[in-house]
């Protein structure tokens, strides 16, 4: 099953033939009438170059369902410049902000999740002396206490 449209070009100025895989834009005296696929942006663009003032009615339209959009991350309790927020797995574990981020992490997780990169995920040993891993580590063991029992 495909992922929904979310934006409406298709269906207000576009038929597709699923046989030849071809989008025919509905609108009238249209100089380039049938265009390959169905890409959303293809067409919309399509419709802003060609059909200036039918491209004015979809803007239109699609700032009215960002708007309707936007309502109903209200109602979940999120709301971030008219985007539904994912939550993941790691979001009550880390805690973003501007200039640092915070880590519920203790020294026995850190030094198993390093043991697997070796021994498991078959990283070599040399991975913790890269400038990019220390980079990384060293905060976290600072913060932890005894920045010494990572191999260097």
């Amino acid at each position: 099953m495909g992922r929904t449209s979310v934006n409406p070009v298709s269906v207000l100025f576009f038929d597709y033939n699923k046989g030849s895989n071809t989008s025919k834009c509905k609108i009238s005296d249209c100089p380039h009438p049938i265009m390959k696929g169905k890409h959303s942006m293809t067409l919309q663009k399509h419709v802003e170059q060609r059909h200036p003032k039918s491209y004015l009615v979809l803007v239109k339209e699609k700032r009215r369902m960002e708007l309707a959009d936007s309502d109903s991350d209200k109602d979940d309790g999120f709301e971030s410049n008219n985007k539904k927020l994912k939550i993941g797995p790691l979001d009550k574990v880390i805690s973003v902000t501007k200039k640092s981020l915070y880590i519920r992490m203790d020294k026995e997780t850190l030094l198993k999740a390093c043991t697997e990169l070796v021994t498991i995920n078959g990283r070599p040993l040399t991975i913790f002396k890269d400038s990019g891993m220390q980079k990384i580590l060293n905060p976290i063991t600072q913060s932890i206490g005894n920045s010494e029992f990572l191999p260097t």
